[in-house]
């Protein structure tokens, strides 16, 4: 067609041959070659390294020759290029595919789809083991048909959800990396007597020079001796001070940092292997935090000139440089050490700690600041790293401004990683911000695993509780006039210690307690399991379902303990009880328990870091609740998220349905009425794991049933009728994260199909209250000129969320830095950092005060807590969002709304007050010996985690106001009443024990707790103390 219309740059080369199967195919002479051996007749080896670079042979749909030539000109450049091309996406004849593979040592994949398995698949499972024998890294970068290049580069999002699904997740799936857009379409023209338009794909320089960058280091790492390679680590001071260094979720930072030097020494790397406390002391010793309250840098500080480089955004936002932020006589200062050719350093602080210009950790609207980039440009050019580690769960990098996905060389994730091989240590549990730190930062992920949960027991006033119930049910037997005494005082210090009065309800709320699971301790990176640890975990695994295995308890009728005994005899002596042995599905219960019990005392995490920096593949797995998907061990891969198409599965949407069933019980028998309107908090960590729970939830209060598992999202759900379902469909207004957005587009816009679904139907208000809010939306924006169709689409919009540009509401910010007075602060920088719509056409769009005049008719807000990991006190996000929205609600209503936890975390849903569960966390965690035990093993961080809940219950009790005075007189009673106490935590992390302390007084002040004076003389003793004990340490 092209020479037919005498088009520029078409000619006889270009004929397409529609060739079956894979062959190599020259795309500068257009020859055609069936092996290597024929190919390297023509095309002699140059290079020590070969790199595949695979493409459609042909030019349908669009042209995309130019593309092909130009990263087979970039990458000869440097390496052997073994050019394949394909006339399909499926490829059947594997071993033709391993026979023009062979000897590859990078992968470029051009073709969208799975490796090599095309559109509907194919044989994935083959490809997957093709990548594991070849050994190579994989990079997908693909080309944008939907979109030109102007319209990319203006676009926030940077996908539309189709190509991310084609041209990023299922590559993800093989374990591929770098998934950049490379080409551009481009309309030629229009050939009018066959009725068809003529489409070239155009090639983007700089995203082709990005790859080929990428390809040159990886062949690098692959090539060049380990003792003379250069790694940059990068761990976290967040928030900066000398009592937070080196903190990552789960993660035992200084520990870790002395594992992977060990590692990395012993593989043969020109460093010095140094303990954690060795670390520490260096660090904190020289003052080398991004903002110390004690230390100052010493002159062993490393310290580079001020960069000359110009960015109009940064200096229009911080300044000129070098600025203000760690920088010394006009030197930036670079907080870290190099021993050998490995640096340990301090990633960059967003701000400067004690203003309020970036409010927000997940803030990507406000660009680094001069330090930020300089300490980058420092890695790659001064210090010359071959690769860049990060280290734990989770930095700022991949939130600095730019696109959701598919990066730009505009983009400052993009900018600032550049060329460097980028390796991103993860927590296997995180797989919604994991995906985040992949695609915007362009890094092979090393997940690791938790520390081992155990179950909490029962402890102190506790254990007397139990003892009195049993004493009182025997009582009743044998002396009922010393039952009821016994009741009265059983009554008495269940109400103290505000556990249910009722016999039953304090009962099953002790056992609730008893047998929650904590963590014990934080994880160590490349520590697998012990034995002891791994049966505790396999034991628990197996209290939840998993897919073709039954639940020993449930199907044989055991108890717990019982099912426990069944499970450590097998452990021990790998016989099954006899009466049991001839039931298979028991015996493939145990065996099943046995694979992932073994699967926890080995890991890769230290392999896998060792072949990540030699350039090897690391193959991909889907990251998750370790007790619920074991199948994630061992540890030590490239995390991958669920299928977002799936979303949400059967069981989610069941789940969800029951904990409706159960609020909306507990809602009725409260208030004798339904709700009018619901308000949920929608995350995509909570999405991932429990593939849609929340999103079942909302299809139930919405009235709708899922009919099928497949298909357009909104075509899955139809309406039930208002005679079957027996309620009124209630209104729902959700708060989305940041995550979400990212990671399931096409399921925002779904939700909003079915929102429109819903509030189209023809029935009465009082039934329909999701049509009633649309006619109470519609009044709220007239008058405001909007134009009609956009006033309409936002009255239907029930799907709020940040700005494209941010992730977060802020609300922990404020708290974490005790910048905020009156607690409608908060709500106000919940309801301003959320106020923005999501619909199917609007992304984004600023609603104003509409978000404010939904919340005013919410009488319900709740929020899932999907895993065993975190209780409600344990992550700042909670009180962030729950509480957040929470709060925001009860300024826009004026008074409080019923607030609920749904927990998703066992194999049965349970549904609680927030009261109820915040009281559950600090029994089970905060307050419980075992607990805090754990923490303390663990050198620095243990006190620094032990913080962090400190803060976390200030902000609940600000933004919920269910936390109770007492609740701080436990907390003080615990930590800090006893001298030994304070002692353990003072030689554990000094500067984290004042920041306890500081806590608590702001409480007092803030008036969440009345503490006697008794109390607040301990805490003055244990400040004095402490501050005595920094001045010494600061002086030394």
């Amino acid at each position: 067609i092209g020479r037919y219309l005498n088009m520029e740059g078409f000619d006889e080369i270009e004929t397409d041959t529609f060739r079956e199967g894979l062959y190599i195919k020259d795309p500068l002479s257009g020859k055609e070659y069936d092996s290597q051996s024929d190919y390297e007749i023509d095309h002699p080896r140059r290079f020590g390294t070969k790199t595949a670079l695979m493409f459609i042979g042909n030019n349908y749909p669009a042209r995309t020759i130019s593309c092909v030539r130009s990263f087979y000109s970039a990458l000869s450049e440097f390496t052997d290029v073994i050019p394949i091309a394909a006339n399909s996406y499926n490829i059947r004849d594997m071993g033709k595919a391993r026979a023009l593979l062979e000897g590859a040592d990078a992968i470029v994949n051009l073709m969208p789809f799975r490796f090599i398995a095309g559109p509907m698949g194919g044989d994935s499972a083959s490809a997957v083991e093709l990548l594991r024998s070849l050994d190579a890294p994989l990079l997908s970068p693909f080309y944008m048909t939907s979109s030109t290049e102007e319209e990319w580069m203006a676009s926030k999002k940077g996908l539309d959800p189709m190509e991310f699904s084609l041209s990023v997740f299922l590559p993800e799936l093989d374990g591929a990396l770098c998934t950049l857009p490379v080409g551009f379409r481009h309309d030629l023209g229009e050939l009018n007597e066959f009725g068809i338009s003529v489409k070239e794909i155009q090639p983007l320089d700089d995203r082709v020079n990005r790859i080929c960058g990428k390809v040159r280091r990886y062949l690098a790492l692959r090539e060049k001796p380990n003792s003379e390679k250069k790694i940059a680590i990068l761990a976290y001071n967040y928030p900066p001070g000398e009592g937070s260094l080196f903190g990552g979720s789960f993660l035992d930072g200084a520990g870790s940092l002395e594992s992977i030097l060990k590692t990395l020494y012993d593989a043969g790397y020109d460093t010095t292997p140094l303990s954690a406390e060795d670390i520490l002391d260096r660090f904190i010793g020289s003052g080398m935090t991004n903002g110390g309250d004690w230390t100052t840098p010493s002159n062993e500080t490393i310290s580079i000139p001020a960069t000359d480089k110009h960015d109009p955004l940064v200096e229009k936002t911080w300044g000129k440089a070098p600025g203000e932020i760690l920088v010394r006589n006009g030197r930036y200062l670079i907080p870290g050490i190099i021993l050998g050719k490995i640096f340990i350093g301090l990633q960059s602080p967003r701000s400067a700690g004690q203003d309020d210009l970036v409010q927000n950790y997940h803030d990507d609207s406000i660009p680094p600041h001069h330090q930020y980039l300089a300490l980058y440009d420092w890695i790659a050019n001064g210090f010359e790293a071959d690769a860049l580690v990060h280290l734990g769960t989770h930095g700022t990098l991949e939130f600095l401004p730019g696109k959701e996905v598919a990066m730009s060389g505009t983009c400052y994730p993009d900018r600032m990683v550049g060329d460097l091989p980028h390796i991103y240590i993860y927590y296997s549990g995180n797989t919604s911000e994991a995906m985040i730190a992949k695609r915007r930062t362009h890094a092979g992920l090393i997940s690791y695993m938790p520390p081992v949960f155990v179950k909490s027991g029962t402890y102190g006033d506790m254990v007397e509780l139990e003892e009195a119930i049993a004493e009182y049910r025997e009582a009743m037997r044998s002396d009922p006039g010393r039952a009821e005494s016994i009741h009265a005082g059983l009554v008495e210090k269940a109400k103290k210690m505000r556990l249910p009065e009722d016999l039953e309800e304090l009962e099953d709320e002790i056992i609730a307690i008893r047998e929650s699971l904590i963590p014990y301790g934080l994880h160590k990176f490349g520590k697998a399991y012990t034995p002891e640890e791994a049966e505790t975990f396999a034991i628990h695994s197996m209290r939840f379902p998993h897919d073709g295995i039954q639940q020993l308890n449930v199907h044989l009728g055991l108890t717990e303990r019982e099912t426990e005994e069944l499970i450590s005899e097998y452990n021990s002596k790998g016989t099954i009880k006899e009466q049991y042995r001839s039931d298979i599905e028991t015996g493939n219960a145990l065996r099943f328990e046995k694979r992932i019990l073994d699967a926890s005392t080995i890991t890769d995490e230290s392999i896998s870091l060792v072949r990540a920096l030699d350039g090897k593949f690391i193959e991909a797995k889907v990251g998750g609740d370790i007790l619920k998907t074991p199948e994630m061990l061992p540890t030590g891969y490239n995390i991958i998220q669920f299928n977002p198409d799936r979303i949400p599965s059967a069981s989610a949407f069941a789940r969800g349905k029951d904990a409706v069933d159960n609020m909306l019980r507990d809602y009725m028998a409260r208030n004798g009425s339904w709700p009018d309107s619901v308000a949920l908090v929608l995350w995509g960590l909570e999405t991932s794991r429990t593939q849609g729970m929340t999103i079942g939830e909302i299809s139930h209060f919405l009235g709708l049933r899922m009919v099928r598992n497949s298909g357009p999202f909104a075509s899955r759900f139809e309406p039930i009728p208002l005679e079957d379902l027996g309620r009124p469909r209630i209104d729902v207004v959700v708060s989305m994260c940041g995550f979400f957005r990212d990671m399931f587009p096409g399921v925002v816009s779904g939700l909003d199909d079915l929102f429109r679904l819903v509030g189209n139907l023809d029935e009465p208000d009082e039934m329909n209250h999701i049509r009633r809010a649309n006619a109470r939306n519609r009044e709220f924006l007239s008058g405001k000129g909007i134009a009609a169709e956009e006033l309409e689409e936002l009255s239907q919009c029930r799907l709020f969320g940040t700005s494209e540009d941010n992730y977060g509401s802020g609300v922990n910010d404020l708290v974490q830095r005790s910048e905020w007075e009156e607690e409608s602060e908060l709500a106000d920088c919940f309801s301003t950092s959320m106020r923005y719509a999501y619909t199917r056409n609007l992304r984004g769009y600023d609603a104003g005060e509409l978000v404010r005049f939904n919340h005013a008719s919410v009488d319900m807000v709740s929020q899932v807590r999907d895993s065993t990991d975190r209780e409600i006190i344990d992550l700042d996000h909670y009180y962030e969002f729950l509480g957040g929205l929470s709060k925001s609600v009860e300024v826009s209503k004026g008074r409080r709304a019923a607030l609920f936890v749904v927990d998703g975390s066992g194999p049965a849903v349970r549904t609680m007050d927030a009261k109820t569960s915040i009281e559950r966390g600090i029994r089970s965690r905060l307050l419980n010996p075992k607990w805090i035990d754990g923490l303390l093993k663990v050198k620095y961080h243990g006190t620094q985690q032990i913080n962090d809940r400190f803060e976390n219950m200030l902000g609940l009790a600000a933004t919920t106001g269910t936390v109770e005075s007492s609740v701080f007189s436990d907390m003080e009673t615990a930590y800090i009443h006893d001298p030994l106490m304070r002692e353990r935590l003072r030689e554990n992390n000094n500067w984290a024990f004042m920041s306890m302390i500081n806590r608590l007084f702001e409480a007092n002040r803030r008036g969440y707790w009345d503490a006697t004076e008794e109390e607040l003389e301990e805490l003055k003793k244990a400040f004095i103390e402490s501050e005595e004990q920094a001045e010494m340490d600061s002086d030394n």
